[in-house]
């Protein structure tokens, strides 16, 4: 039996489905009932049975057959003793393990994973909810590429990969305190560029499950909290890290970012930013190399960018999206424009550390581990009205 081969982007799977939960999570609290009690803890089981999408012909080899995947969580309901939780519909909190069997042990074996996972309620009704799940997390592959036993598998080039989930999720009560659920979810394993080959592995896949909810409680929803006009932000975030290209030596070069960020919270989720990046690529100068045999200065492996972005706030947590444009760039080794997509967290009034990806038009790039510090916050006055 021939299983489907989806030539896709991972990049397009996981910027179409992030972007889902800002186009509905904001009409949720409009939908979702907060009158009835519900499960304050909860386990379950889930199966699963989907396919490898095969992004890039050199994947084909490995995609030989269906992907099954077992997982148990441990999950908690929120219940609106913090602002958040009514601010996006009373999201329960999960903590999961899953093994996802990709039917070849030869060149991928088995992938288990550790992640946490918010299930943001589009619909809640007494015995019927439907949410859309984001996971993050942790994955160990236990056969990545390896040139001289395993050189088949482009897809994952080291044993320890990040995890990144996305979900479709509808749930219904069987019994007092019994759920069956099911849905789409697609996951996506990568260690972006910090070594090579790295094109990623893309799982869509149907899932089935059961949860016993227990300790019910009801949701105290408390008064709508009024939006109050936040002041400009200035941030200066500074990255370090590494990355490899082919073809594959073992070599890792630096790189490096430093961003100023100005930032404005429009509403209790939601961030609009610009900003303008200094980055450096060790790579530059042996790229120009492997394509033109001329090494490159050092000057190549500067650029100057500017860019613009969205951010959607979980308290002090975010998820958070860039496009740029390279305003001074000395070759032409990439595309003219770039994006960046990761995560933040806030640490106290003015810190702030983030985990994200720079890429260009989805093929990764290098990954931007960043602390960032606030150096100035302001608005600005309204002139008042003058009357004769």
């Amino acid at each position: 039996m021939h299983y489907p081969k989806i030539h896709i982007k991972a990049g397009f799977w996981f910027f179409s489905l992030l972007a889902g939960i800002f186009i509905a999570n904001p009409a949720a609290a409009q939908k979702v009932r907060h009158d009835f009690s519900m499960p304050k803890f909860a386990v379950g089981a889930k199966y699963g049975r989907g396919f490898l999408a095969v992004h890039s012909p050199v994947l084909g080899a490995v995609a030989s057959g269906p992907v099954n995947s077992l997982e148990v969580f441990f999950e908690t309901q929120t219940t609106g003793k913090k602002p958040w939780h009514a601010q996006h519909a009373f999201p329960a909190l999960r903590f999961y393990y899953s093994v996802h069997d990709f039917s070849n042990p030869a060149h991928i074996g088995l992938i288990h994973s550790l992640a946490a996972e918010s299930c943001f309620p589009l619909v809640r009704k007494k015995h019927f909810t439907f949410n859309f799940n984001t996971g993050l997390g942790l994955g160990y592959c236990t056969r990545p590429f390896d040139a001289k036993t395993n050189n088949i598998n482009a897809g994952l080039a080291t044993h320890f990969n990040f995890q990144i989930r996305f979900a479709f999720e509808a749930s219904a009560r069987i019994g007092k305190n019994v759920s069956l659920f099911g849905g789409l979810s697609f996951t996506h394993w990568s260690i972006g560029a910090l070594k090579v080959p790295n094109l990623g592995l893309n799982v869509p896949q149907l899932n089935v499950g059961l949860k016993y909810g227990f300790a019910n409680t009801s949701i105290d929803a408390p008064a709508k909290e009024k939006f109050t006009s936040k002041p400009y932000e200035i941030y200066v975030l500074g990255s370090f890290c590494q990355k490899q290209i082919s073809p594959i030596n073992n070599i890792s070069y630096a790189t490096s970012s430093l961003t100023i960020r100005a930032n404005k919270q429009l509403t209790h989720k939601s961030v609009l930013c610009a900003g303008i990046d200094f980055m450096y690529d060790g790579t530059a100068a042996r790229r120009l190399y492997n394509r033109d045999k001329e090494w490159g200065s050092e000057l190549n492996k500067f650029r100057i960018g500017v860019h613009f972005g969205y951010e959607f706030l979980i308290n002090r947590f975010s998820a958070y999206f860039n496009f740029g444009v390279y305003a001074l760039k000395t070759e032409s080794l990439d595309t003219p424009v770039y994006q960046r997509i990761g995560v933040a967290f806030r640490i106290g009034r003015n810190w702030m550390v983030s985990l994200g990806l720079k890429s260009h038009f989805f093929s990764a790039d290098f990954v931007e581990p960043a602390i960032g510090y606030k150096i100035a916050s302001f608005k600005f006055k309204r002139k008042k009205n003058e009357t004769n």
